[in-house]
């Protein structure tokens, strides 16, 4: 069991691929070749060596991890802004009245941006 382990990690940290840029061959998980600094992120994810990581407690990266935050905090933000729209609180801004139908608009597009951030998640996954 430990010895399996071992060899999954080993393919998944010592497997290399071609920098897109100069060709030569780098480590997978660099961020950065180490002969011409080119960025190789992108690269990485897109690389059929790549191991997706499913069933061995690795799955999930760090960028759903930061959309899925940021489609909370828009979540939220577009229910404040329902919540003033139903309770008609009014929002003083320079001592101007800030008009509901700002609100309006701003919930929808809270809203919609939300929902485009967790079904850009559920894509990659």
């Amino acid at each position: 069991m430990l010895k399996e382990t071992f060899k999954k990690l080993n393919v998944f940290l010592f497997k290399s691929f071609k920098c897109p840029c100069c060709g030569k061959r780098i480590p997978n998980g660099s961020y950065s070749c180490e002969f011409c600094r080119a960025d190789v992120s992108e690269r990485q994810l897109r690389d059929e060596h790549y191991v997706k990581a499913k069933g061995n407690g690795l799955e999930g990266t760090m960028k759903d991890t930061a959309l899925k935050g940021a489609g909370v905090i828009f979540f939220l933000m577009a229910i404040a802004h329902l919540i003033r729209v139903v309770l008609k609180v009014e929002v003083l801004i320079g001592g101007v009245v800030l008009p509901v139908w700002a609100s309006i608009l701003a919930f929808i597009f809270l809203l919609s941006l939300s929902g485009w951030l967790f079904k850009s998640t559920k894509a990659t996954m």
